[in-house]
């Protein structure tokens, strides 16, 4: 099973999400965002490797923590050599190797949402409670939907007192799971450590493990 983790809009948790996801299954989290990653990676290949046929997807696998993860280089160059049609391929061996595979799509409306969309059984929209973030939500809603991608959830991260979560399910159509503000996740996040092993019994933790399986995965 191939799980997009889109975004309308950057700053809203989705690689957060994404990272937290993969320390709860038994499966591997892919950095698809070509351009600006922003999960943990190593000295090894990265998947500007793979996709530049540098490497095999297998030794450019690594693990952080309790999460097996396809890092992203950060170089420019190596972001320039990426031939990113090979990214549907890509995903369907880390699926046959891994079973679940959970790909950080670039944030927005890019070429290489629509690919890992195109490769994807199913799809979980990341937002916060914000009109900008929602309205953002709608246009990758639609993307999703025109390329006939199930949506799963809308996750709206980072709830805070004044927070809509409401808003979300009213505009998307779509179930709703709410993650609250938490500086503990913010931490972990930052220590690449998941918040499940940090910190496995706050609130933030909870949320993280009821999403997961209300996505079943």
């Amino acid at each position: 099973m191939i799980l997009a983790i889109v975004s309308g809009k950057g700053g809203v948790g989705k690689s957060t999400i994404a990272y937290n996801l993969g320390a709860l299954v038994n499966g591997v989290v892919v950095d698809a965002d070509i351009g600006a990653p922003d999960l943990p990676y190593g000295t090894g290949p990265t998947i500007h490797d793979v996709l530049g046929d540098r490497t095999s997807v297998s030794d450019a696998v690594i693990r952080r923590s309790s999460v097996r993860l396809l890092p992203c280089g950060r170089s420019l160059h190596g972001a320039r050599a990426c031939d990113i049609t090979q990214l549907p391929d890509v995903l369907d061996q880390l699926e046959a190797a891994h079973e679940t595979v959970i790909v950080d799509c670039p944030a927005g409306i890019s070429a290489v949402t629509g690919l890992v969309l195109q490769a994807a059984d199913r799809c979980l929209i990341v937002t916060t409670g914000t009109d900008r973030a929602l309205s953002q939500t709608l246009r990758i809603r639609e993307l999703v939907r025109s390329l006939n991608v199930g949506i799963d959830r809308v996750a709206v991260n980072n709830i805070s007192g004044d927070s809509t979560p409401g808003d979300a399910r009213r505009q998307t159509g779509v179930p709703v799971t709410t993650i609250d503000h938490s500086e503990k996740l913010k931490t972990a996040q930052q220590s690449e450590t998941p918040i499940t092993d940090s910190a496995p019994g706050c609130s933030a933790a909870n949320q993280l493990k009821q999403l997961k399986t209300e996505l079943s995965i």
